[in-house]
């Protein structure tokens, strides 16, 4: 009797333990059928997508986020190595003044991240001297006269005028760039008159300005200008215009070190989008967009979910979108992507060091010689962690990031060998220019030193050919011919740095404000 209850509850908990795995099968699969549903999903949660959420949720749409990777933060994400946290792309904050992007996001979204102002914003070692950024504009032309001579002078003046224009027409004006005659017939206002100025800047290149104030022959503020340009606008002097070129050379003046890095205030947006009842998911990588018949989309994930909305919002690369899209809004990005102007891709070297000799300034400019020979620009970016942010890197260390522009095409295809060589030697010639600029450190103990390239992002991102830093603005192909964030196809919309105005944080974030403000779903 004793061996038979004992067969009957075996085969008891036999039954429900097939029961429980059958009822979870059948629910995950009827999951996958009928997809969730959503008002609107955005794709990708880096600084694009967080605020596109976070805004959207917040006027009362139900908005679900995927990302593919384990965390948010996209390009401005991080990877942690025992006690020391290291930045995959972005170091720096700017814009936070009442009336510029992040600033107004910041207050939209009721948050106060923890940014701490850097002054000087960025040091500029070159000619083997070193020039200081000061955040005070008085002390910026004192210091511009004493290093690059006194005719820099009204180069940095226009240059601040323009800045200042350019945040006051953009902070009032969501439909900018405009993309229809609509659009182009709502900034006919009166107020926008003063924006006219603007106008020719946006046609002319910032070496044609430079011949014209007789600053062509300065060949130490030349150099200056070129690696200050590659940095913020990805481009040239040549093919600059003189208005992106104004918002690239004074955004050092107002710099921040945001405590914790960059995923910090990135936490705080997704925490504001969760709270207003938003649905963050990651590891949910995106393999299919498809419209359907009932003008809803539905979107497959590489883990066999679907999800089910009225509107997309895509903040991944448009040169991503015709491998995920299908049918004409496929051919549609395909020529988008065909037309866009050679884009960058980066190399990184991150590592740790102990604490002895290193500044107290955080960012730096080394100008030297192209890392690697040909292929991209002629100085590397410096950042430290700020000394007791040991969120960063334990008491006693600092954290170190460097980058600098690469071709992505000179990474692939290599074979593998070539690939560690090629590799080692940037990371070589990286870690050597660090030690140029400060050589008091050279005998400093260093740890989990690691290399990245463009393969690196590739992998690490999920952005074709590794891609960053966004389209170089560029006289030849012009702002008004970038992709938009309006698309020809009902509730689908795009942004990001593959879209206008988005090269970097700053202005990622003011191209997503714009969107949210004129979303509208159909």
């Amino acid at each position: 009797m004793g061996i038979l209850l004992h067969s009957l509850r075996k085969i008891n908990t036999l039954f429900t333990t097939f029961s429980s795995i059958l009822l979870l099968f059948l629910k995950t699969n009827m999951e996958k059928m009928n997809p969730k549903k959503y008002d609107i999903i955005v794709i990708g949660a880096g600084y694009a997508g967080l605020t596109a959420a976070a805004l959207l949720q917040k006027k009362g749409h139900s908005v679900a986020l995927l990302e593919a990777h384990t965390e948010i933060g996209g390009c401005a994400s991080f990877y942690d190595r025992d006690g020391f946290r290291f930045e995959a792309g972005a170091t720096t904050i700017s814009g936070i003044k009442p009336h510029q992007p992040f600033g107004k996001l910041f207050d939209e979204l009721s948050i106060n991240p923890e940014l701490i102002k850097m002054d000087p914003g960025v040091v500029v070692h070159l000619a083997g001297d070193t020039f200081n950024r000061p955040a005070d504009l008085v002390d910026l032309l004192q210091a511009s006269e004493a290093f690059f001579g006194k005719t820099t002078i009204p180069f940095w003046q226009k240059i601040l005028k323009l800045e200042e224009a350019a945040y006051q027409l953009s902070g009032s004006n969501s439909y900018l760039p405009p993309y229809s005659l609509g659009d182009y017939l709502k900034l006919i206002r009166f107020r926008n008159l003063s924006g006219l100025p603007l106008l020719p800047a946006l046609f002319t290149s910032t070496e044609t300005v430079l011949q014209r104030m007789g600053l062509a022959e300065n060949t130490l503020f030349r150099q200056f200008v070129e690696e200050q340009l590659m940095i913020t606008a990805q481009n040239t002097s040549s093919d600059t215009p003189f208005l992106t070129a104004a918002l690239a050379l004074a955004y050092p003046n107002d710099t921040y070190y945001p405590v914790g890095g960059m995923t910090a205030p990135a936490q705080l947006i997704s925490d504001v989008f969760q709270r207003y009842g938003g649905t963050l998911l990651l590891k949910e990588q995106v393999t299919a967009i498809i419209r359907e018949a009932n003008s809803r989309y539905l979107i497959r994930s590489k883990r066999g979910n679907n999800y089910s909305a009225r509107a997309i919002v895509s903040a991944i690369p448009v040169y991503n979108l015709p491998a995920l899209t299908e049918g004409e809004i496929s051919s549609y990005f395909a020529r988008v992507s065909s037309s866009l102007p050679p884009l960058w891709g980066a190399a990184t070297v991150n590592f740790g060091i102990s604490d002895a000799n290193l500044p107290d300034t955080l960012y730096h400019q080394f100008h030297g010689e192209a890392p690697y020979p040909g292929e991209g620009s002629r100085s590397v970016f410096i950042s430290l962690s700020k000394r007791d942010d040991t969120r960063k890197a334990p008491s006693g260390w600092r954290a170190v990031s460097i980058s600098t522009h690469t071709r992505p095409s000179g990474w692939f295809g290599l074979p593998k060998e070539e690939y560690i060589r090629k590799k080692s030697v940037m990371t070589n010639r990286m870690m050597e220019y660090f030690f140029s600029a400060f050589p008091e450190a050279r005998g400093n103990e260093v740890v989990y030193l690691e290399g990245g390239t463009p393969k690196t992002f590739s992998n690490y991102t999920r952005r074709k050919d590794g891609t960053v830093g966004g389209i170089p603005h560029s006289v030849r192909y012009g702002l008004l011919r970038m992709p938009g964030i309006v698309t020809p196809f009902r509730n689908f919309y795009c942004t990001g740095d593959s879209t206008a105005f988005g090269q970097g944080t700053l202005a990622v974030v003011l191209s997503t404000m714009n969107l949210a403000e004129r979303f509208h779903l159909h």
